[in-house]
C-alpha cells in the first residue's frame, strides 16, 4: 500500500515545463500551426499566450491539444489508475486493517489539483491538496464513520469540518470535529514520542554484566 502513496508517485512531484515550452515555441512545424490560428508571431507574446492556454486547460485537468507531454507529465492517467486500484482494494478487502489508509489515499488523491498560479509564475507544474472538494466528501465521511479511531481519521475530521463550515455554515459541529482532531493528534504525538528511543548517553556504552 505504501507504494501507492500519492506523495511518493513521481507524476505528482514538481516538474518544470520551461524546457517543454522552449521546445514548443521553437519548433517550426508548431509555429506554422500557431500561425494558422492567428497566434502571436513574437516569441515572448507567443509564450505568454501558450502559458495562459495551459493554465486554462489545467483548470479542467487537461493539457492543450498542441502540447506533447511526456509520460511523467501525464498525471491524469496515473491519477485514474491509482483511483481504480484504491477502489478495487476497498471493494475486495473491506475487512483489511489497511482500509483506513486506502480511504485516506483515495480522498487525498481526489483533491490533488494543479497549482495554476504557481505555473504562471515559475512554469512549474505543482500539485496541492490543501482544500476539501465535493468530489472527495463521501470518502472522508466513510473514513470518519467507519474508522473513526484510526490516525487517518484525524485528517478526515479536519476536512469534513472545513467543508461543513465553509459550504454549509454548520459551525458548531465543525468546531466539535476540530476539537476531536486536535485531541487525537496530541495523543498520536505522545505515542510517537513514547516509542522513540531515549537519547543515548555515555553510560549506554557500558553493559550490565550477564549473570553467571
Amino acid at each position: 500500500m505504501a507504494k501507492n502513496n500519492p506523495e511518493h508517485v513521481s507524476e505528482f512531484h514538481d516538474h518544470s515545463l520551461t524546457e517543454l515550452l522552449d521546445k514548443t515555441t521553437n519548433d517550426r512545424a508548431v509555429q506554422k500551426y500557431f500561425q494558422g490560428y492567428f497566434y502571436p508571431t513574437d516569441q515572448a507574446a507567443l509564450r505568454a499566450e501558450l502559458k495562459r492556454e495551459i493554465q486554462f486547460e489545467l483548470g479542467y485537468d487537461n493539457w492543450p491539444s498542441w502540447l506533447t507531454v511526456t509520460e511523467q507529465l501525464d498525471y491524469k492517467t496515473k491519477k485514474d489508475k491509482l483511483l481504480k486500484q484504491y477502489d478495487l482494494f476497498i471493494e475486495k478487502r473491506s475487512n483489511s486493517s489497511r482500509m483506513p489508509i486506502a480511504l485516506y489515499f483515495k480522498a487525498i488523491l481526489s483533491e490533488y489539483s494543479p497549482d495554476i498560479r504557481a505555473f504562471g509564475e515559475d512554469e512549474i507544474l505543482h500539485f496541492y491538496s490543501d482544500y476539501p472538494f465535493e468530489r472527495s466528501k463521501e470518502t472522508w465521511l466513510a473514513l470518519y464513520r467507519d474508522f473513526g479511531s484510526s490516525p487517518e481519521s484525524i485528517e478526515a475530521r479536519w476536512r469534513i469540518a472545513r467543508h461543513w463550515a465553509g459550504s454549509r455554515g454548520i459551525f458548531d459541529q465543525a468546531d466539535k470535529l476540530l476539537v476531536e482532531a486536535q485531541t487525537m493528534a496530541a495523543e498520536q504525538l505522545k505515542l510517537i514520542r513514547e516509542k522513540q528511543a531515549p537519547d543515548e548517553s555515555i553510560f549506554s556504552l557500558f553493559q550490565v554484566p550477564a549473570k553467571r
